[in-house]
């Protein structure tokens, strides 16, 4: 994980560690269990799908924050959320609540990647003929 406020910053779990997992992702059950494996504790704060943050989340999510009483607590956000809560940085760094962000990988299932790839490729040349004319 790196820090959202700067991602040179890069923090490995010991399992003393109490997060607050801050997401607006339809599904974020198999992101907890990675973190409930590797922290103390882990305390969700969730919204909807492709959630765009105002002032009333940030106070509850402050809330929620200052609520979890342990000396080692982090907030921890998916690379999505991330840029959503960009514009509320100076926010958070106002109120102390340090966050770290989950990088997103993409891995194919069934070693699909190759296929991926030259279906890209394919569309790419049809639309560049088709630009053509």
């Amino acid at each position: 994980m790196y820090s959202f406020y700067d991602s040179r910053v890069r923090v490995q779990l010991t399992g003393q560690e109490n997060i607050l997992l801050l997401c607006g992702i339809a599904n974020y059950s198999e992101l907890k269990t990675y973190l409930q494996a590797n922290a103390a504790n882990v305390y969700v704060r969730d919204f909807k799908d492709h959630h765009r943050y105002d002032r009333y989340d940030l106070e509850s999510i402050r809330t929620t924050y200052s609520e979890i009483g342990a000396n080692r607590k982090i907030m921890v956000t998916t690379e999505k959320d991330a840029a959503r809560l960009l514009e509320h940085r100076n926010w958070f760094l106002e109120n102390k609540i340090e966050i770290f962000v989950l990088p997103i990988f993409v891995q194919f299932l069934f070693n699909d990647a190759e296929k991926f790839n030259a279906d890209i490729q394919h569309y790419i040349g049809v639309a560049k003929q088709k630009s053509q004319f």
